[in-house]
């Protein structure tokens, strides 16, 4: 494989360009599937003990248990636990975690608390300013 110098060199320093015709003629915004998240979300699971947070993460199973995080944080059907995010509109994804595996709720997006006011963010997502009177 030639490296990036000696390939300009061999055309004369002119770098290949591609052809307008190929662009994206306007770049559209993705259409977001709220319903489908709301849907996913509905068939899972409060967390109650999960091994991936308790061995992995070193999260013990008191603070799991703790009622600040009750309906919180679930469990998916393949045993995954679910972070879901929520925005002023209610839920709007969810993160998806495991031992060696982390991904996002399709169609979703992050979010960082509900109805627009930082009492639903969990103080330990503030800024230390934030979260302290």
């Amino acid at each position: 494989m030639r490296s990036a110098k000696s390939y300009a060199r061999g055309s004369g320093g002119a770098v290949p360009r591609t052809a307008p015709e190929l662009y994206v003629p306007e770049v559209v915004p993705v259409s977001r599937a709220r319903a489908g998240v709301i849907r996913g979300l509905a068939g899972m699971q409060p967390l109650l003990t999960h091994r991936y947070l308790e061995e992995d993460r070193a999260i013990p199973r008191e603070l799991l248990a703790h009622p600040r995080f009750a309906g919180r944080i679930l469990v998916d059907a393949r045993s995954n636990v679910i972070f879901p995010h929520a925005d002023q509109n209610g839920p709007c994804g969810y993160e998806i975690k495991n031992r060696h595996f982390t991904g996002f709720a399709p169609g979703g997006e992050k979010g960082y608390g509900s109805r627009g006011s930082s009492a639903a963010i969990p103080h330990w997502c503030l800024p230390r300013a934030a979260s302290t009177p």
